[in-house]
């Protein structure tokens, strides 16, 4: 019988999920905006039938889900199987082994693997304001993670990057779009 095992260093290490604050931040006020312009506009519709009254609010709805697809949900995951990037629409598993080089270009983070394809990481893009708002330093703490953990992973030449769709992002979006396009064409229909 053996003694107890103990986990190494490796299956200790949490995952880290890496954020852009900024974007999030901007995303949030962009979805309060327009839900406060479409509660705005909403008791002029009062008396005119059930549609027309929640016609601003359905079309305010694919505005909030873009943004909340754009902007809050982009993600770095670093764990010790390897990093996860989400970007709005379509996510990318890349082994450490697979991972060549991670830089900062003028345009954000971008991961070049082994096998010469390239992952943007849209949650770390960086646009005119990207120095002034600390964009460069926050890149650099996913770099320094994901090269953390490279020091730990297994060698492994077959390591390959798998690329999926975020299906839940895009029927938010598909259903987003379909249910205002439906009740502003139901609130044409019965306006009175």
């Amino acid at each position: 019988m053996s003694g107890p095992t103990t986990p190494t260093d490796r299956e200790t290490r949490s995952v880290q999920v890496f954020r852009r604050r900024t974007t999030v931040v901007s995303a949030c006020v962009l979805m309060a905006v327009v839900v406060v312009v479409a509660v705005l506009l909403t008791p002029g519709e009062y008396g005119h039938g059930f549609f027309p009254f929640i016609s601003a609010l359905a079309g305010a709805l694919p505005l909030v889900i873009f943004a909340l697809i754009a902007g809050v949900w982009p993600h770095v995951r670093v764990a010790s199987s390897g990093v996860t990037v989400h970007n709005s629409f379509v996510a990318y598993d890349v082994p450490y082994a697979a991972i060549d080089e991670i830089r900062q270009s003028r345009m954000g983070l971008v991961i070049y693997t082994t096998d010469d394809k390239t992952v943007a990481v849209t949650a770390f893009s960086s646009g005119a304001a990207g120095e002034r708002l600390g964009h460069p330093e926050q890149a650099t703490l996913v770099v320094n993670a994901i090269d953390n953990a490279k020091e730990f992973a297994e060698p492994d030449t077959s390591a390959k990057i798998t690329r999926h769709l975020e299906r839940a992002n895009l029927t938010a979006a598909a259903l987003s779009i379909a249910t205002a396009v439906a009740v502003i064409y139901a609130a044409a229909n019965t306006y009175h």
